[in-house]
């Protein structure tokens, strides 16, 4: 039996129907009832046949942070996905996301050793590496250090990752993903998906960032087959390819019709721009749709090395382009 957590969310529907499709027996962890019917889209968005599977799937709800209902459904689970997170660049999300994040994760490690779990896949994030001053590529010997320059949601996965590998320490066998930006259909309205919401209703302006990304499938696959394996005691930075901002709002664009980003965005521009949304917040008491960190990692160009996944798996990622090309057909489809 396996226990997927964070089931419902972009990167986790696409992880229990990989496994569904390979015949595993799933149970998929999720905070509400409704949030499934989100799960349930992505079972049919690529090949309607695979929806059948969909009822093979256990479904179970309630907080990642009690350690009592982690126990129980943890009961006759041998191998752990932890996917469930707290994506968010707005500083009043910041307790929530400690506690879905941090002690999220410290409960069910700690729960999984007292069950004996026999393999932990965690799921972190290339933000939770550190940064290159001198413009190398980061890999997974790039230690995280203290900088204005971290969001407040790397700290968190990066306080994640040390309850992970403390529990490794204590006899649980684990692997680490550090998925860089992942692409994807899911809630068009938030996390990355939203990129293709926004790129549909056109956008003036771009930044001159860089950073890498990967498609969704293929960080559910490469989990998949690192749990499959008898790799161990180790993380995996998941890159397909490092590209501009520019040029991944570009091919966006190009897909749906639309006039490409003609206006460079200055960090003064940008600055303005995150002020006044946050003023626009306060008043709607509503999350801004643009932050200070969200502006500061749109203008970081910061290239990742996916060498050390190509030499344990030998692993070839769907190309950037096909994979928005994907996307952008499927966003298209459910606008009907």
């Amino acid at each position: 039996m396996i226990l997927v957590t964070g089931a419902s969310g972009l990167l986790g529907s696409h992880l229990i129907l990989a496994l569904a499709k390979k015949g595993y027996e799933v149970k998929a962890l999720a905070t509400k009832e409704e949030s499934k019917i989100k799960a349930k889209q992505i079972f049919k968005v690529y090949n309607p046949a695979d929806e059948v599977l969909f009822e093979k799937i256990t479904w179970c709800f309630g907080n990642i942070t009690d350690s009592e209902f982690l126990y129980d459904i943890l009961e006759g689970v041998e191998f752990v996905y932890h996917c469930a997170a707290v994506v968010s660049f707005s500083p009043k999300d910041v307790t929530k996301m400690n506690q879905i994040n941090i002690e999220g994760t410290e409960a069910l490690v700690n729960m999984s050793l007292l069950r004996k779990v026999k393999k932990f896949c965690h799921v972190s994030s290339v933000a939770a590496l550190g940064k290159n001053t001198d413009g190398s590529e980061v890999n997974e010997e790039t230690y995280f250090v203290n900088s204005p320059q971290n969001s407040n949601y790397g700290i968190s996965k990066y306080n994640a990752e040390r309850e992970v590998w403390r529990a490794s320490e204590e006899g649980l066998e684990v692997v680490i993903v550090n998925p860089s930006v992942i692409l994807g259909p899911g809630d068009w309205l938030s996390g990355s998906s939203n990129m293709f919401s926004s790129a549909y209703k056109g956008l003036k302006y771009y930044s001159d960032g860089i950073t890498g990304f990967v498609d969704v499938r293929d960080v559910a696959n490469i989990m998949i087959q690192l749990m499959e394996s008898k790799i161990h005691h180790q993380r995996y930075l998941v890159c397909a390819k490092n590209l501009s901002y520019k040029d991944v709002f570009d091919h966006m664009h190009d897909c749906f019709g639309k006039k490409r980003p003609s206006i460079k965005a200055s960090k003064f521009l940008a600055a303005f721009v995150w002020r006044l949304e946050k003023i626009k917040a306060f008043i709607t008491k509503s999350n801004p749709l643009i932050t200070e960190e969200t502006v500061e990692a749109a203008f970081q160009q910061v290239h990742f090395s996916n060498e050390k996944i190509n030499i344990a798996l030998q692993y070839k990622f769907i190309p950037i382009k096909q994979s928005i090309e994907t996307i952008c057909k499927i966003f298209l489809t459910q606008q009907k």
